[in-house]
């Protein structure tokens, strides 16, 4: 029958969504105007956002391309080593001093120094991980040899994290909320 027919196509977001994946809300519109030739009927296809390709058989294939990613946040705790009492006459390494971040009992991250006492944590969310973690962040005194006779710090640090996930779109944000010397 002659006329306009106007149709969208969208993707259909499931109820259960898949962990981190923030799916694409995009509306492609795909109009059809039939025409009537002297009785012949003549359909042509627009849109603004798909791609169509005819092919040899006068149909056409409309192709909206829907574009879906994985979303996921990070916290960075960067870590320094710092020597007391130290003149600043000599260069001192200060690699290999190790750090180990836990929540509760479980070691969450484990990092090294490098030679200028600089270690870097970076934590890892998606939506499983909504609600608050509470870390312990200290220095691991080694059992045996301590560095000639240095004295390690035993300060530790709690650090929490609030882990949110937007409910519309799934996106993840997490951010270091507070950090408190024990």
């Amino acid at each position: 029958k002659p006329g306009e027919y106007a149709y969208q196509v969208v993707e259909v977001i499931p109820e259960d969504r898949a962990d981190g994946i923030v799916y694409d809300r995009a509306t492609h519109t795909i109009t059809v105007k039939v025409e009537d030739s002297n009785g012949q009927l003549t359909a042509s296809v627009s849109t603004h956002n798909a791609t169509i390709n005819p092919d040899n058989n006068n149909t056409f294939v409309v192709n909206p391309e829907f574009h879906n990613y994985y979303h996921y946040d990070i916290v960075s705790i960067d870590l320094t080593k710092i020597l007391s009492n130290d003149s600043g006459s000599n260069k001192v390494n200060l690699s290999g001093y190790e750090f180990v971040l836990m929540e509760g009992d479980d070691e969450v991250a484990r990092e090294s120094s490098d030679a200028a006492g600089e270690a870097r944590m970076v934590l890892t969310y998606n939506s499983t991980d909504a609600g608050t973690h509470t870390y312990t962040l200290k220095e691991i005194v080694p059992a045996t040899n301590p560095s000639n006779g240095m004295t390690y710090s035993t300060t530790e640090y709690t650090i929490v994290v609030d882990v949110t996930v937007n409910a519309t779109d799934n996106t993840v944000s997490a951010v270091i909320s507070n950090v408190t010397t024990n």
